[in-house]
């Protein structure tokens, strides 16, 4: 009774080993290798530069890949362009990656066309490639900022922190209103409302003052509407002084 029950479990156990190694064997016979890499999402990204990522996949088996890339770290997780991203298996030799790449949340005018950034600083199209923007018109724009503010397809740390304060601050006093900036040198910034009215801020410096000083003005003018306006000058601490026309 003891030996059939033995032989039992031998065979049970033979039986579960032939089917992993025959389909091991199966899955690596060259009808289920990688033979396609297909790419979802990507719009900065170009499919040239996530083939690279991948080109040693293909020709390895399919599920391997698939598997490898679920349990440990994908690839295209490593660019900074990039929030996320999915591997999906597609029957029988097809690997599909779904790329989630960050927001856009500043556009930059310069010399070689526009530069879109992403919350964190990062370039989003690092080859200046020019793509149509779903949200552009809600983006906020920035003009003058040289190529040396680049570096390692990241904005300068300390040009982006002023950005960031400078533009949390507009958000809070003109949350409606679109106006651009432009950076006249390092960490030295002009305002312009409606693309026409330069407001001059200079540096950063009691920025929250100069910027709540400009939303008292403005509240003045609405109510006592007046001259027409040239600039408005907010270097001179604690003062707004206005060039009329």
């Amino acid at each position: 009774m003891l030996k059939k029950l033995r032989l039992r479990r031998i065979g049970f156990l033979l039986l579960i080993v032939s089917f992993f190694v025959g389909s091991a064997y199966l899955l690596s016979r060259p009808a289920f290798r990688v033979s396609h890499l297909a790419f979802e999402g990507n719009r900065f990204l170009s499919e040239k530069s996530l083939h690279a990522l991948y080109q040693y996949d293909i020709g390895e088996p399919a599920v391997w890949v698939y598997l490898r890339h679920r349990l440990f770290r994908n690839p295209v997780d490593h660019l900074p362009q990039v929030a996320r991203s999915q591997v999906r298996y597609k029957w029988p030799s097809t690997i599909r990656i779904v790329v989630y790449e960050k927001k856009p949340w500043l556009s930059v005018v310069t010399k070689k066309g526009l530069v879109f950034l992403s919350k964190d600083g990062v370039v989003l199209n690092p080859n200046n490639a020019q793509i149509s923007i779903e949200n552009f018109d809600s983006l906020l724009i920035l003009k003058g900022i040289p190529d040396s503010e680049f570096h390692n397809g990241k904005l300068v740390q300390g040009t982006f922190d002023h950005l960031v304060d400078l533009y949390g601050q507009l958000g809070i006093y003109f949350p409606s209103e679109r106006i651009q900036v432009a950076m006249t040198q390092r960490n030295h910034y002009v305002l312009y409302r409606d693309d026409v009215l330069p407001i001059w801020i200079g540096p950063l410096d009691a920025l929250d003052m100069k910027i709540k000083n400009l939303h008292q003005f403005f509240s003045y003018m609405h109510r006592h509407p007046g001259k027409a306006i040239q600039y408005i000058d907010l270097r001179v601490p604690n003062r707004v002084v206005v060039k009329y026309q």
